[in-house]
């Protein structure tokens, strides 16, 4: 094959979605040497990617609550006229799409994708953590979480392949695959620990707060900062360029050299830094978003090598967690976790366009 034409359709709803489809496109660029990409996205996935590549703004999700739980009447109520805002994007993006005419359209995650796929007769993969496999083991008859679970659901089945990163690898089956977690970069490619520490000048390994891109972190990075009082620890808040009280995030592209320097991680339950602590081994004090069905199944599935905090009680979470460093540390050693996935995700969608 001379050339391949990817169409990337991506949330912009925090950073997670961005860096993952960026270390599969890398990957994807090693395969193939005439590789076109073009991208559809919005907030930060628009600016991330539209520095790079040809990239059109889309409308995408309004998440109006900015708090520790995801409210789903309140999040349909803000989009429910969201479906008739795709076929508007896809209108608008029409005659480009059509010059453009990719050999597959990868979506993460986007129904309008989906749309744009049938339009085109072109077939969709779909990218995203959502497990239905776990959430049957998990599922706890929460009717809220089932609601979500569907709507899900029923993009996959309407995708002609999904792409799930797992901790765990698990067998395939109907049109889902399983990849090892996607992440950037492994621990193997930086600097060693003491030369890293060095380099971003910390006197002491520091515990990261990775907060994400997204509002919901904002209520939990006050509540923790009122606490780091409490604690002969270095705190580094990450998160999106915001500021609370006075107090701004710091926004880093070198995170990674960070989480290899730390000592440990608090974050919400977003799959992105999941998965580098686990490739990174760095103990995990996890606040998911509550009701917010990935980021409780992603917390659900690293829970026997992490502390899931509770958000009524930050200065006894922190605590506890702290003094439980070392037995997770000693869990963590024995996993055998492969940063892999961007390979095996690029190695599958290379498979798909083949079958053209």
């Amino acid at each position: 094959m001379l050339s391949i034409r990817v169409l990337f359709v991506v949330t912009g709803f925090g950073y997670g979605d961005t860096v993952r489809v960026k270390a599969i496109l890398d990957e994807l660029s090693k395969e193939v040497k005439n590789l076109s990409a073009m991208f559809l996205g919005y907030d930060h996935s628009y600016k991330y990617f539209n520095k790079k590549y040809p990239t059109f703004r889309i409308s995408g999700y309004n998440f109006p609550d900015s708090g520790m739980e995801f409210k789903t009447n309140r999040f349909l109520i803000k989009n429910f006229y969201l479906p008739i805002t795709w076929l508007k994007d896809y209108m608008k993006h029409k005659k480009t799409i059509e010059k453009f005419n990719p050999n597959i359209i990868i979506s993460d995650f986007e129904p309008v994708a989906n749309i744009i796929a049938r339009r085109l007769k072109k077939r969709c993969i779909s990218i995203f953590g959502y497990d239905p496999v776990l959430f049957e083991k998990y599922n706890k008859k929460n009717s809220i979480l089932n609601v979500q679970a569907k709507y899900i659901e029923g993009l996959y089945n309407k995708s002609d392949l999904v792409i799930i990163p797992t901790f765990r690898k698990k067998d395939d089956y109907s049109n889902v695959k399983y990849v090892n977690p996607i992440v950037s970069t492994g621990p193997d490619d930086l600097q060693s620990k003491p030369e890293l520490m060095k380099k971003l000048k910390l006197k002491k390994e520091p515990i990261l707060v990775m907060l994400g891109g997204s509002n919901y972190g904002v209520g939990l990075a006050k509540r923790i900062l009122k606490e780091t009082v409490n604690f002969n620890e270095d705190f580094i808040f990450f998160g999106s360029k915001k500021s609370i009280a006075g107090f701004h995030f710091k926004f880093a592209k070198n995170f990674l050299e960070y989480l290899k320097a730390s000592k440990a991680v608090i974050t919400l339950g977003g799959k992105l830094t999941l998965s580098e602590c686990l490739v990174f081994k760095k103990p995990m004090l996890i606040f998911p978003i509550r009701n917010h069905v990935e980021q409780v199944l992603n917390a659900y599935s690293v829970r026997n090598v992490s502390m899931q905090g509770d958000f009524k009680k930050i200065k006894d979470s922190i605590s506890i967690f702290l003094n439980n460093l070392e037995s997770l540390n000693e869990k963590l050693k024995l996993l055998d976790v492969k940063p892999t996935g961007a390979k095996e995700a690029a190695n599958i969608i290379l498979e798909e366009i083949t079958r053209e």
